[in-house]
């Protein structure tokens, strides 16, 4: 999930005050990116890692979507590509082992539509108008069972037990919803952990940045690039508008020089970088934080501690260029942006 696309997948979360102080940036995460994990088995490089309750990641993630599923829908296929599980096989272990039930009620209501709904409440001379939990509330409170039951869908239902296990491995569901650079196995040994979900994946992710930047080979920018927009991601769940602006500035920076190309000369010619992109929410939001050339002096110089070892000593002897492409990333049009952005690396080029 690149962070450009932020607004639109968490579209239902708190957004960051735009009053939040963004002239005091921290250096690194108020918590350890190094943790310490204990007793990690084999299990987890497995597509499909046992859990300690003899259950599979693939099975929770199955229970999950079961519950309140219609007996006849069929199981997506990513259980069978992913997790090599055989649905029929599967639902049958989990009702032996008294996780999978029969749906209630309501969960059988839940699987109708609106104008289904209102049927059944017409022919029983109640009042049709309302939404549908309104509607489902009316027909269990004034309608007897007898009267409707035998023409609902069946459904799945999970015991207590069943519940619980979600419960505990809730993390794992999270980040099953979470998933682009991290996989959800990386998360397996964090399950007993009493940080957030989002500091979990940010601790993950600093940690695949440090690997990127240790590694002899040369690559592209865009898995930096990427990580740090995800960091950034998470930073916003957080609420955390400092660290949130600071990893979004250092994910421009690297996709606008191209930092590990230039670097290792890699490409001939940088790849391309689609302006209109970046000119749409991210851009949008650091604007309205009122970013000022001081903030992206000092974003600039963490950006060159980070990333000390892929920069050429002309970038990291003047940091101004950084700063340059920030304040055009905020302030010009497209045609513009580009322009003074193939100037800054054919100057880097021809002094590697």
């Amino acid at each position: 999930m690149s962070f450009f696309n932020l607004f639109r997948r968490n579209k239902n979360k708190q957004e960051s005050s735009k009053n939040s102080n963004a002239t005091s940036l921290p250096d690194k995460p108020n918590y350890s990116i190094d943790i310490k994990i204990e007793n990690q088995n084999n299990d987890c490089l497995l597509d499909n890692p046992v859990l300690e309750d003899g259950l599979s990641y693939g099975d929770i993630l199955m229970l999950d979507w079961l519950n309140g599923q219609k007996t006849n829908k069929k199981v997506p296929g990513y259980f069978v590509e992913s997790f090599q599980i055989n649905p029929l096989a599967s639902k049958q272990k989990y009702k032996k082992m008294g996780l999978l039930i029969s749906g209630s009620v309501e969960s059988r209501l839940q699987t109708l539509r609106i104008f289904e709904l209102k049927e059944i409440l017409k022919k029983n001379n109640q009042k049709i108008s309302g939404r549908k939990n309104e509607l489902i509330n009316r027909i269990k409170q004034n309608i007897n069972e007898d009267y409707y039951i035998n023409d609902l869908p069946k459904t799945y239902g999970l015991s207590s037990e069943a519940l619980s296990l979600l419960k505990k491995y809730e993390l794992l569901i999270w980040a099953s919803n979470n998933e682009h650079i991290l996989s959800p196995k990386d998360y397996i040994p964090f399950i007993d952990s009493k940080m957030e979900e989002p500091e979990i994946a940010i601790n993950l992710l600093e940690n695949h940045i440090n690997k990127l930047i240790k590694q002899n080979e040369p690559f592209s920018a865009y898995p930096l690039s990427n990580t740090e927009s995800e960091i950034a991601t998470f930073y916003h769940l957080l609420n955390d508008t400092n660290n949130y602006i600071k990893h979004a500035i250092y994910s421009i920076l690297i996709e606008y020089l191209c930092v590990t190309e230039i670097k290792e000369d890699y490409y001939s010619e940088p790849h391309d970088f689609n302006t209109q992109y970046i000119q749409t929410h991210t851009i949008d939001y650091l604007q309205d934080q009122e970013i000022d050339e001081e903030l992206v002096n000092l974003i600039v110089t963490h950006f060159i501690q980070r990333y000390d070892s892929l920069l050429t000593t002309l970038f990291k002897d003047n940091p101004e260029l950084g700063t340059k492409a920030i304040i055009d990333a905020l302030v010009l049009q497209p045609n513009e942006y580009h322009k003074n952005r193939m100037a800054i690396l054919k100057k880097l080029r021809r002094n590697k």
